[in-house]
């Protein structure tokens, strides 16, 4: 009867042990950031983040690159780079075709006319500035971002 109950008793006392374990490892994970900050730098190549690290201060790009999240060894898998494509892509994850941000600009057959990155005729400015520079949005985007 004794060696009946012991294979049992060996059994969940493994079982709560590896339940410990989990349990410690979840409570590791860090929550979700409140704020997702990304910064863009139009024609800063990645080397020189550290060729001209000498130069940074210590409350600059020296604590950004420090306590910051820094992509390593990234490529586009497209073949243009310019600035509208480019930062959906840094920020979505996805090629033009799949964005729909294909250029600065493109001609929309629908419309009959070149269409800007970041246009949007549907909304309407908020606070100071003029009524064309507040017509943008990311409405013409087709996928999820950070």
């Amino acid at each position: 009867m004794k060696k009946t109950l012991l294979f049992p008793l060996i059994f969940l006392l493994h079982i709560s042990v590896i339940a410990q374990k989990n349990k410690k490892t979840k409570s590791t994970i860090p929550d979700k950031p409140k704020l997702v900050i990304g910064i863009v730098i139009d024609q800063m190549r990645y080397d020189y983040l550290y060729r001209y690290q000498a130069n940074y201060s210590e409350g600059g790009f020296k604590r950004l690159m420090r306590d910051g999240f820094n992509c390593k060894n990234n490529q586009y898998h497209y073949a243009t780079t310019n600035t509208g494509p480019g930062h959906t892509h840094v920020y979505s994850g996805s090629a033009p075709a799949m964005t729909g941000i294909v250029g600065n600009e493109w001609y929309d057959r629908q419309l009959g006319r070149a269409v800007y990155v970041a246009e949007d005729t549907t909304v309407k400015i908020v606070g100071e500035g003029s009524e064309k520079a507040g017509k943008m949005s990311p409405r013409n985007m087709h996928t999820t971002n950070i």
